[in-house]
Order: C-alpha cells, then sequence, then structure tokens
C-alpha cells in the first residue's frame, strides 16, 4: 500500500482599501484557504488495484469596514436607525452629494465555501482490456451573507432645500432616506454524486476504443435554517418551506399585500422548492486507430454526453426577498418645515418599493452538452507533425430568463401599464430551453526541439453560436416571448485565430557547427544566444448595435437593439469610425428591433513578440540566462 497527505493554508490580506477620496474610511479583505488531501493505494493483485481519496477545502473571503457601524451613528448623533441587531456589523452611514465625494464605508460581507471529496477508482486489467470504475461524493456548504449598500442608513443631499447640497448636509435636511435590515446568512446545502465505468480495450495493434458510461446528480439545494422561497407561477405567491419561515425569518416590514404560503399548501417540494433532475446518463466513445503500417499516421475521434450543474440559479435566487426590508423615504418642506431632519432623518415607517423577484421553474433540467472531436495526425518529416481535427460541441436545456411581468409587444402605449402579476414591478423567470453549438476546425503544425530548433503554428476558425447572452449557466433576454431573436456570435469567440511560435539556438560557440575552434573569449561573447518569437493574428470580437431612451415596444423596456437597415461596415474604419451607425434605426411603434445580437465585427489583433537571449555558465552544473524581449501590437487588422 502507498498513502499520501498533504496540507496547503494560504491567507491574502488586503489591510487597508479606501472607500472613495476620504482616507477616513476603508475596508478590510481577507482571503483564507484551506485545503487537505489523503491518497491511499492498495494492490490487491497485479491486474487490481484500487485508489481511495479524500480532500477537504475551505475558502473564506470576508470583507469589512474599519468603523463599527453603530457606535459611529451614536456618536453622528443619528436617531432611527434601529441598532438593536446591528451591534457586530461595520460601516457607516452612507451619505451621498452632488458636488461632493460621497461618505461611505462597506459593510460586513462574507463569503466560505466548504466541500468534502470521497472518491473511489478501481482499475482492473484483463487481457487486451483495462476496466476502471468509481465514485464520487462531493458534500458543497457554501455559506453567504446578505448584503447591503448600508446597513446604517443612507441620505441623499441635492440642495433641494438651499440651493446647494452642502448647505443642505450642514442644516441636516436630506432629499432622501432609507435604511435597510438585512436577511439572515445563508447556509446552502448540497451534494454531488457521480459514478463511471470505462474500458480501454486495445483491439490490435492499430485500434484502440474507450468506451464509458457516466452518472451525475446534484440534490436541490437546501438552506440549513430553511430560509428559501419561491415564486409560485400560477398565482403569484411566495412560497417557503413551512410555517415556521413565516413566522421567524420573513420580515416583517415586507409587504402584506404579498401572499407567503408554506410549500406543503402550494404543492412545492418542501426545503429546497424545486426538484432536482436525475435524468444524467452520460455515454462516452473514444478511438485511436493507425491506417498504415509505417505507424506515421494516427486517426483520432470521440463523442461523449456531459453535464453541468445548476449552481448560482439554484441559490441566489432563492435568497432575500421577503426575509429582509428596505425602507425609503422622501422629504418635503411645508410652511419651512422639513418632513424629517437630523438627528432623525426618517419618518416613523418608509414607503416600502415595489419588490421585484427571481423565480425558477418547478422542474429544472440539467444542462446537456454533447461534444465530438475528428483528428488526423500525420509525421511529415523527422520530429515534424501535422494535426487537423474538427471539433464540435452542442449544449441544449440552458436556462434563460426575463421578465414574465412584461406585457408582450404591442403598438398600443397603454399596454405597457400591464403587468401579470400586479403585486411585483419585475418577475425574472428562469426556465430552460436555451441553445449554444461550436463548430471548429483546428490546422496545427509542429516541430519538437531537435538541432537547436522548435516551432509550432496553429489556425482556429471557430462558428460559436448561442441564443443566450453571456454563455453562463443562465442568462437574461430583453424579450422572454421570443428567444429564437437572440441566436447570435459569441462575443468573445474569434472567428479566426492564428498563433505562430518558434524558439532556436544561434549555431555559435563550444559544441556548435561554428566556432568551436575560435579563442575562448570570441566563443564566450558569440556563443549560447537563443532567439524566440510568437506571432499572434485573430479576428475581432463581436459586438452588439444599441440604442437607448425610447421603449417602442411599450414593455417598459427603454433602449435595446435597433432596427439594422444597411450595411454597418465602412470603407477605412478608424478608432473614430469603426462602423456606420446609419445603418441601425431606432425601431417603429410596436415592436423590438431587427437586429441580432453581436452584428458587427470588432477590430482585430495582430500581436508581435521576440526575445533574445544569452546563457551564461555560472558553476559547471548551473547555467543563468538574461536577455531582452520585445513586443508590438497592431489593431487594425481585420
Amino acid at each position: 500500500d502507498s498513502l499520501t497527505f498533504r496540507l496547503v493554508t494560504r491567507q491574502a490580506p488586503d489591510p487597508r482599501l479606501y472607500e472613495g477620496a476620504l482616507p477616513a474610511f476603508a475596508r478590510r479583505h481577507q482571503r483564507n484557504s484551506r485545503s487537505a488531501y489523503l491518497s491511499e493505494t492498495h494492490i490487491f493483485s497485479p491486474t487490481v488495484v484500487n485508489e481511495f481519496r479524500f480532500g477537504f477545502a475551505r475558502e473564506l473571503n470576508k470583507l469589512e469596514g474599519y468603523h463599527k457601524g453603530a457606535t459611529v451613528a451614536k456618536a453622528w448623533g443619528l436617531e432611527g436607525l434601529r441598532l438593536g441587531t446591528k451591534g457586530d456589523l461595520t460601516g457607516v452611514t452612507r451619505i451621498d452629494f452632488v458636488n461632493f465625494s460621497h461618505i461611505r464605508e462597506r459593510g460586513t460581507y462574507f463569503w466560505m465555501n466548504q466541500s468534502f471529496d470521497i472518491l473511489d477508482n478501481l482499475t482492473w486489467t484483463k487481457g487486451n482490456h483495462i476496466i476502471k470504475a468509481g465514485m464520487l461524493l462531493r458534500p458543497n456548504e457554501p455559506n453567504i451573507s446578505d448584503y447591503a449598500e448600508s446597513d446604517f442608513g443612507k441620505l441623499q443631499f441635492n440642495g433641494f432645500a438651499s440651493n446647494f447640497d452642502y448647505a443642505d448636509f450642514l442644516l441636516g435636511i436630506p432629499i432622501k432616506s432609507s435604511r435597510y435590515q438585512r436577511a439572515q446568512p445563508r447556509y446552502n446545502r448540497y451534494k454531488e454524486w457521480g459514478f463511471y465505468i470505462q474500458d480501454t480495450w486495445n483491439v490490435n495493434d492499430k485500434l484502440t476504443l474507450n468506451l464509458g458510461l457516466r452518472y451525475d446528480y446534484t440534490t436541490p439545494v437546501v438552506d440549513k435554517n430553511n430560509m428559501r422561497f419561491a415564486f409560485d407561477l400560477r398565482n403569484g405567491n411566495l412560497v417557503v418551506p413551512n410555517q415556521k419561515v413565516i413566522d421567524t425569518l420573513v420580515n416583517p416590514l415586507f409587504p402584506k399585500n404579498i401572499p407567503i404560503v408554506t410549500a406543503q399548501s402550494a404543492g412545492f417540494p418542501e426545503r429546497a422548492l424545486y426538484y432536482g433532475d436525475k435524468n444524467n446518463l452520460g455515454p462516452r466513445l473514444g478511438f485511436a486507430y493507425r491506417p498504415f503500417s509505417d505507424n506515421r499516421t494516427v486517426i483520432r475521434g470521440g463523442y461523449g454526453i456531459y453535464y453541468t450543474r445548476l449552481t448560482w440559479s439554484t441559490m441566489d435566487g432563492f435568497s432575500g426577498g421577503p426575509f429582509r426590508s428596505d425602507e425609503r423615504f422622501l422629504n418635503s418642506i411645508t410652511n419651512g418645515v422639513p418632513l424629517f431632519e437630523f438627528p432623525r432623518p426618517f419618518t416613523e415607517t418608509g414607503s416600502v418599493p415595489t419588490q421585484s423577484v427571481q423565480g425558477l421553474v418547478l422542474r429544472p433540467h440539467t444542462p446537456q452538452t454533447q461534444q465530438w472531436n475528428l483528428t488526423v495526425e500525420r509525421e511529415l518529416a523527422a520530429s515534424v507533425v501535422l494535426r487537423v481535427s474538427y471539433r464540435g460541441f452542442r449544449t441544449n436545456q440552458l436556462l434563460f430568463g426575463g421578465d414574465i411581468n412584461k406585457p408582450r409587444p404591442s403598438a398600443d402605449p397603454a399596454q405597457s401599464d400591464f403587468f401579470r402579476y400586479p403585486n411585483f414591478w419585475r418577475v425574472n423567470y428562469l426556465q430552460n430551453g436555451g441553445i449554444q453549438k461550436m463548430n471548429a476546425l483546428d490546422i496545427h503544425v509542429e516541430r519538437q526541439f531537435t538541432s537547436g530548433l522548435t516551432f509550432q503554428a496553429g489556425w482556429t476558425w471557430a462558428k460559436d453560436l448561442s441564443d443566450i447572452p453571456g454563455g453562463e449557466e443562465a442568462g437574461f433576454i430583453p424579450n422572454v416571448y421570443d428567444r429564437r431573436r437572440e441566436m447570435a456570435d459569441m462575443h468573445n469567440i474569434n472567428r479566426q485565430r492564428f498563433v505562430g511560435s518558434f524558439l532556436y539556438e544561434l549555431p555559435f560557440g563550444t559544441g556548435k557547427r561554428f566556432g568551436s575552434d575560435l579563442p575562448a573569449i570570441v566563443r564566450y561573447t558569440l556563443g549560447n544566444w537563443q532567439i524566440s518569437g510568437v506571432t499572434t493574428f485573430a479576428t475581432g470580437k463581436f459586438l452588439s448595435p444599441g440604442f437607448s431612451g425610447a421603449d417602442p415596444s411599450n414593455t417598459r423596456t427603454w433602449g435595446g437593439r435597433p432596427d439594422r437597415i444597411g450595411d454597418w461596415k465602412v470603407s477605412n474604419p478608424s478608432i473614430n469610425g469603426w462602423f456606420n451607425p446609419g445603418a441601425f434605426a431606432v425601431p417603429p411603434n410596436g415592436r423590438f428591433g431587427n437586429s441580432a445580437r453581436n452584428v458587427i465585427v470588432g477590430p482585430g489583433v495582430a500581436n508581435f513578440d521576440f526575445g533574445l537571449f544569452k546563457y551564461f555558465t555560472i558553476h559547471r552544473s548551473e547555467e543563468r540566462r538574461v536577455g531582452k524581449e520585445c513586443r508590438s501590437r497592431w489593431s487594425p487588422y481585420h
């Protein structure tokens, strides 16, 4: 048997980061991580080997201000901030001006993720087969505190009382104020399960097959204290795990006109409030084939189905809401008397802003990706290899979201006042159905380091399309009723890209082709020089046109993509005019613009790096390299 253990700890403090222009206010940022790893390998026989691993990882990110907010608020004489539960929180009352720097300090915030890995792999060799099977269990515990712009109130001064913002501050008369009661920290809990079996089968000297099957399942996320809520699409109710949550965790200031019901009465799963997806079976197939007897050509290919677990969409969208409060106050002056002023810049109760929520479909599917590739590799000459590859993938069931509380596009401006759920302003609802698909061609040539020279060059053509912006776990679109309108090139995937590099040792000096018989001082000066270079060419990123201000679709969507009415290209593109603005126009009343996303191709890149280096022998067993690297970059390439 063999046993391996490793422990790694890391601390990365940022002791003082200033908040704005005033040095009295700052924050600390502490990053701590710790990980441990234990591995035991047991040899049952020459053909059966088992490996067991246990891992632990914890990462903590903590932000806090330099001042205890309650102490500062009392010293400033501010009243009405409800400081009873805020004694340990940092930060200060935020004060915003029009003509002066803001006063602010970051409040207390932490994010800590803790996970355990339990993994076992068994390898069995039988004839021409190498069979591997294993399992993974990973419990995850992401703990996240609520974040407030200011736990100790926010005051805004714009000069409405005296025509000068700072004079209003000295008078103690803000135009607006707000106070916030944060929710309790979230203690998320979920587990990842994985099982696999694969067979590497050496069919004969020319053909090797790799056959595999994997199953993945992520349990629905729950909270240790059941502090989660969901949105019921059928009736606009908010759903929480049980009555205890309503009685103990819902903030008393949350609007009473929004019904909050238990999971049992709504027919939701009690703790997670959504169902997990157990249909995550992924077959894999790969092969390597040598078609000719000279063994200088090999053909490789593969296909597999993979699953991407859902993370933030199953945690962030279930937090906040009824568990926090945000009161806002608007000041006024009547007969020379302000509605509120220092030391109590609030009224007894404030207006609670119209609520917005995020929801998730009750039975979300795990996004599924099919990947495939085919490669032909040929040794052209000694140490020179040419490789041509085709690769692609298609991802289905990506999450996409949008505001389902908006009306459909209409020529009737009155439709903009329609709310499907009148108790809410926005309802950003996530559901499955998004697609991303890519096809790419790669051509690569490489020379291994021989005779003092190595080089490689590669060219890629790729087309990556998606109807979900951003390429993340989920994306939000302006018109949730028309996802097809969003299909477009991915912003950051260049259509073409070439990268070439080389390294060459000049053939002068001791042991080289030239100059071995020259005097030592000459060999020392002229020998052991090395040059290198890297060249990159790439077409530009894809960019989207846009307009602002208007709402032609009458859906409470101000701005967006315009109509495309001409060719965006110009004859002599420059930094002052890369595209033709006349190719786009604000759409007419009653609809969204017809332009797709990312229809403009931005400036390309041509980048050259060149290096000249010399090796000096310090000792027989030690060398040092010194030199100079030059870099040039041009962007008008297109």
